[in-house]
């Protein structure tokens, strides 16, 4: 909003916190995940600051009064209020601190309270952000956003079964199929879309329902996916410095910009790490580990071995990328070949391999992960507005 010294203006917002001080109150109101400071004085406005409290939406009509002390460089004066609604119940917890203090459990079960804050406002502002220069940067590039199925008929333990008319479908984890199938037509095709797993695992990194970004690019092997992931990581984070300063601030994070991503193979990364067992792949233990050992944001760990590839996936050429001690991507050369599919898997739909595909790989990048990663926050909850978790259906 654009404010001149003197006008006499109407703004509507939340009451986020109220100061009394000698003669005077201020009120902190919240607009557009903004602060703005009006100041109340008795002989100046007539309506009463009895009929005001912390947790109104309010409609303020007022003069903006120039203040050099305020974050923006003015106040507003007061000169009349209408309260527009108010709670009707206590908060369970305060949100007039710069910090949010309720615990992750607290917020998880009153998103609606939590979300009034201006930290999860700046959470969700750069995860907004995220997701917009994800996609400008794949507009960019020529890739084609496509949308496919969430309710599909694969058969996997770790998938969320639903009755779909008279027969059971389950909710899809992953949008690879569909997006191997579509890169033999259209050749680069992305997707921003929900993932779901039955996996009952509580940790701080896990959710039932995440929001995932996958891209998919034909005649690409390991290294050009693996470049394109970078440059996509590079993008972002620039995108996201250069809009969101006020919003690092409040989280208290600042990011630097990224110019290259060192890699390691699994098994330099085993030797490193002093483990004997080579066929587990990377636990949350390693991934911290080996983050920390990084002099870097981020780090690839490259050539997976068999045991831990995906079903789609070509040996040797699957890799991670980690950030902060968690995986946040995925990614490798994917299988086009009739004969070489038919024997991966019998779960696989092999149907679109009858009729030819080009060599192709790609990548899948979890939102929430990437955000909790960013903003180093200590809980993948954090960085959602609901959550859905085998704990959490509701709200």
């Amino acid at each position: 909003m654009n404010f001149q010294i003197n006008d006499n203006i109407s703004i509507s917002g939340y009451v986020y916190k109220i100061r009394k001080a000698s003669g005077l109150s201020f009120i902190s109101l919240k607009r557009d995940n903004v602060m703005y400071q009006a100041v109340y004085i008795p002989d100046l406005c007539k309506t009463s600051l009895a009929l005001l409290s912390e947790g109104d939406y309010v409609s303020i009509n007022g003069t903006v009064t120039e203040e050099k002390r305020s974050e923006h460089g003015f106040e507003i004066t007061m000169k009349s209020f209408e309260v527009l609604s108010s709670p009707i119940e206590e908060y369970p917890f305060t949100l007039s601190q710069p910090t949010l203090s309720a615990s992750v459990e607290d917020m998880v079960s009153y998103p609606d309270v939590a979300v009034k804050h201006l930290a999860k406002g700046a959470i969700m502002a750069i995860r907004s952000t995220m997701i917009y220069a994800y996609t400008k940067f794949m507009q960019e590039h020529s890739f084609i956003m496509i949308n496919t199925p969430k309710i599909t008929a694969s058969s996997n333990d770790n998938y969320i079964s639903l009755k779909y008319f008279d027969n059971t479908a389950t909710l899809a984890h992953s949008p690879l199929p569909y997006l191997i199938t579509a890169a033999g037509g259209l050749d680069k095709v992305y997707e921003i879309g929900n993932g779901y797993t039955s996996k009952h695992s509580r940790s701080v990194r896990h959710l039932t329902e995440f929001t995932r970004m996958d891209f998919e690019v034909s005649y690409a092997d390991s290294n050009k996916i693996r470049n394109t992931l970078t440059e996509l990581i590079k993008y972002i984070t620039n995108y996201i410095i250069k809009n969101h300063t006020k919003e690092l601030a409040i989280c208290g994070r600042e990011i630097k910009e990224i110019s290259s991503i060192p890699e390691i193979t699994y098994s330099k990364a085993m030797t490193k790490l002093d483990k004997a067992d080579r066929t587990q792949g990377l636990d949350p233990t390693d991934e911290r580990k080996l983050c920390e050992m990084a002099d870097s944001d981020y780090i690839y760990v490259t050539q997976l071995p068999p045991s831990v590839k995906h079903p789609y996936e070509k040996d040797g050429t699957g890799f991670v990328l980690l950030s902060q001690g968690i995986e946040i991507a995925r990614g490798g050369e994917h299988i086009s070949d009739y004969e070489e599919i038919k024997a991966q898997s019998p779960d696989i739909d092999i149907t679109p391999y009858k009729y030819g595909l080009p060599p192709m790989g790609g990548v899948g990048l979890g939102v929430e992960r990437a955000v909790m990663a960013i903003l180093k926050l200590s809980d993948i909850r954090e960085a959602i507005f609901i959550t859905r978790d085998f704990n959490h259906i509701k709200p």
